[in-house]
């Protein structure tokens, strides 16, 4: 009887592996052509708080791989190709620092992504490896402790892209010229030792940042001065903030804010920090709060462990948003709403910089990707996980070494998502490598992928869902479809009871909002707001139940790099 079982599990498990989505076989992740390449070797690689970046530099709808590594006194800057090859201009070798940061934005305007770099010093680079007039510019002081933290976003609304970075006691804002902006460097009490958090907090189009700072005494446990602050884009302290954590519970590293910009109840922050008594036994807490300071949420996570790097997504699709917090040996998920859910996922030891979550399976609901590490010389394991705990057929992957968090995105924009790794194998020899999988059949999505790390999060603003304006690439779209221009059409039918279509047209990718007033300017209806929408053509439906007959309006607003690229205002009539 048992061997029957055995058979028919093993069928089911074939037949899952050979399921066929859109004409293409969902199976086994498959090694890119070229990869694994090794980056570098000769002493150990530093590669703990870089994250891999991917981002279109060369403007051909194909995702280049950003990374930095640290060998033999000397960091390098590697830009390499999806078929494993080098971007002209790359690699850059650059005098050795402490750990260091990458973002990649449209920083000058021109066009083209630009990468920024920061370890100790700041520098900005071309698509082709040439640096920023103005730059670098010297950052670092005698009492940074970490020099990772690197952010980009338009702070002020005004189209251009500032540089958010910290160092000791300070948090910078820095302009395209290299320039410090009016109202920063802002000092708190203590350091501010994780990254930093971008959003708009009260949606008026400017900037707040989240940081975390902790003070700490001597002898080790004893903390004091724990605080969140919340700036405005002008320097000034966010209304409600700072808020002072418990003394004790302090913001270690990978304790980094997320913003959650539109959740059901308002934008929140959510924030994971950790406690030391006086006989170093470690406990670990959530919090969330609301914009104005207020405490949302709190829980405590762990009772034995640190916890590290938030994650944010519906887990399990119930339109409750979940968290996933790694902690030292396992992974662990809470909803929202308060709870833990029943499993956690063990054997996730490395979570200093988030764990990716994106939907690789046909299962409902998503996965999450948790790394084990076992030694620098042996394999090590890449954990894939369903949202209830149970490991994909295809999991563990195994890497060479010591690997890092993981970055999902479309590196050749065929539709299939990508997984790549960086690892560190050997200590007194160490080699640095690049691992990149594609996953057959899974599509690129932007829904199934809300938390890819870097894969779209090229600014580095810890903010969920975030997408950067500039040269999104997305799911490949054929040219003789890409509209040629911004147009909103007349909805039909009109008159209507109760529903009507709306058409609308994007001819590049841009942030979209929709709303419908009546004939006295009052908003009635908000069909979405400054979502991310690629090229394309579009359709909303319109439901007029609960509003009486009369004429209205309805009104498409475009804007791109913060400056308003499009509106019109077309009219219907309600007919009940």
């Amino acid at each position: 009887m048992n061997n029957k079982r055995y058979i028919v599990a093993f069928i089911l498990l074939h037949l899952s592996l050979k399921l066929i989505v859109n004409g293409q076989q969902v199976g086994f992740p498959k090694l890119l052509p070229n990869f694994p390449i090794k980056l570098d070797s000769g002493g150990f690689g530093d590669i703990y708080y870089c994250r891999t970046v991917l981002a279109d530099f060369d403007g051909d709808s194909t995702l280049e791989l950003a990374i930095s590594t640290a060998h033999n006194a000397v960091r390098k800057i590697h830009v390499i190709k999806q078929d494993g090859s080098y971007l002209l201009g790359w690699p850059l070798t650059l005098p050795f620092s402490n750990s260091a940061a990458i973002a990649v934005g449209n920083i000058d305007g021109a066009g083209n992504l630009d990468l920024v770099y920061y370890s100790e010093s700041l520098y900005v680079f071309h698509n082709n490896g040439i640096r920023f007039n103005g730059f670098p510019v010297w950052i670092n002081d005698s009492t940074n402790s970490s020099g990772y933290t690197l952010s980009l976003y338009d702070v002020d609304g005004n189209g251009t892209l500032e540089i958010i970075t910290q160092s000791g006691n300070r948090v910078m804002v820095i302009n395209r010229n290299g320039e410090m902006r009016n109202g920063w460097p802002r000092y708190v009490q203590g350091s501010v030792i994780n990254k930093i958090a971008v959003g708009d907090l009260n949606n008026d189009g400017f900037a707040e940042l989240v940081t975390t700072s902790t003070v700490w005494l001597e002898p080790p446990g004893q903390y004091v001065a724990n605080r969140i602050n919340v700036f405005q884009y002008d320097g000034s302290n966010f209304p409600g903030w700072p808020v002072e954590i418990d003394s004790n519970y302090h913001f270690g590293g990978g304790c980094d804010p997320i913003i959650i910009q539109d959740s059901p109840i308002g934008p929140l922050i959510v924030i994971n920090n950790n406690i030391v008594d006086s006989t170093l036994n470690t406990k670990s807490r959530l919090s969330i709060f609301y914009a104005n300071g207020q405490l949302f949420k709190q829980w405590p996570i762990s009772i034995d462990r640190y916890s590290s790097t938030i994650s944010v997504s519906d887990m399990n699709q119930d339109d409750t948003l979940d968290i996933v917090i790694p902690i030292v040996g396992k992974l662990m998920i809470f909803s929202l709403n308060g709870y833990s859910f029943p499993t956690q996922l063990m054997g996730a030891a490395n979570g200093i910089g988030g764990t990716p979550i994106g939907k690789v399976s046909l299962s409902n609901g998503l996965n999450i990707f948790g790394t084990r590490n076992w030694s620098l010389n042996d394999s090590s394991q890449i954990h894939i996980y369903d949202y209830e705990g149970n490991q994909l057929p295809w999991s563990p992957l195994i890497t060479y070494g010591i690997p890092r968090a993981p970055v999902i995105g479309d590196l050749n924009n065929d539709g299939d998502i990508e997984l790549v790794v960086v690892t560190n194998k050997g200590f007194d020899t160490s080699e640095t490598y690049l691992f990149a999988w594609t996953l057959p059949g899974i599509s690129s999505a932007k829904e199934n992928f809300p938390w890819p790390m870097y894969g779209h999060d090229r600014y580095r603003t810890s903010q969920y869902g975030f997408v950067p304006p500039d040269n999104i690439v997305g799911v490949p779209i054929s040219e003789e479809n890409i509209p040629s221009a911004f147009s909103l059409a007349q909805n039909y039918p009109n008159p209507f009871n109760p529903k009507t279509t709306i058409h609308y047209t994007l001819s590049t990718a841009a942030l979209v909002t929709l709303k419908v007033y009546d004939v006295l300017g009052r908003e009635i209806a908000t069909l979405f707001n400054n979502e991310n929408k690629d090229a394309g053509k579009f359709e909303v439906q319109f439901d007029a139940s609960n509003v009486s007959s009369g004429i209205y309006f309805y009104r498409l607003s475009v804007t791109q790099l913060g400056k308003l690229r499009y509106t019109e205002t077309k009219k219907f009539v309600v007919m009940k």
